[in-house]
């Protein structure tokens, strides 16, 4: 199976207090790590993940500055340009204008993803009868190694309390359903648990990178 991908880099980066950097730019996904953008990252895994058929980058008018290094360095990718209303509102967006049916949505700011996740991600939906497949990542396993839970909206499969990656699968043709027949994959990766949101997010992830890089 192979199918498109979106990928959301136009998000306000509210939580991100850019006063306690010393870059001019406002925008996350433009920030170093290692000799790359973090947006670097997402991009190169999803065009070289086997399963996905075509990239689509979804900007808005809070990231022009992301807008123009991707179109500039990757001219190759399919641009969106979304009127900024949240992530659900964008992607909804997307997929109702570009007429997209099954789609593999994903986020900017998790670097250390891979190619080879996203295709265990789509093989494994591929192998099911659900409609939707939403990636999560146990709450203990963030506790365990010391870093911040990202969001406040859990859910539950086996006892177990999960919380949300931000990557999926969705059905375009049913995205105005009031419900879907989903699926929870867990995936207890460390690569998927440096999300940066925050000015400690981002050194956390530094020094995950460097830690990488000495080994």
């Amino acid at each position: 199976m192979k199918i498109p991908a979106i990928l959301l880099a136009g998000g306000k980066n509210s939580r991100f207090d850019f006063s306690k950097t010393s870059f001019k730019f406002k925008e996350k996904l433009l920030l170093p790590l290692g000799n790359q953008k973090i947006i670097d990252y997402s991009i190169k895994a999803a065009l070289n993940a086997k399963t996905i058929s075509k990239l689509i980058i979804a900007s808005s008018p809070q990231a022009k500055s992301t807008y123009e290094f991707i179109k500039q360095k990757y001219p190759q990718i399919q641009l969106f340009e979304t009127e900024g209303k949240g992530y659900l509102q964008d992607i909804h967006s997307v997929i109702q204008k570009l007429g997209l049916e099954l789609v593999l949505t994903l986020v900017g700011d998790t670097p250390f993803i891979t190619s080879q996740i996203l295709d265990i991600i789509v093989n494994k939906f591929s192998t099911l009868r659900y409609s939707a497949l939403s990636v999560m990542i146990p709450v203990k396993s963030y506790q365990k190694l010391g870093l911040k839970i990202p969001s406040e909206f859990y859910f539950f499969k086996d006892g177990e309390k999960l919380i949300s990656a931000g990557y999926n699968i969705l059905d375009g043709r049913l995205i105005n359903q009031p419900e879907i027949n989903q699926f929870n994959l867990v995936l207890d990766d460390v690569r998927l648990m440096y999300n940066i949101n925050t000015i400690d997010d981002y050194n956390q992830s530094i020094e995950f990178y460097e830690s990488i890089i000495k080994k």
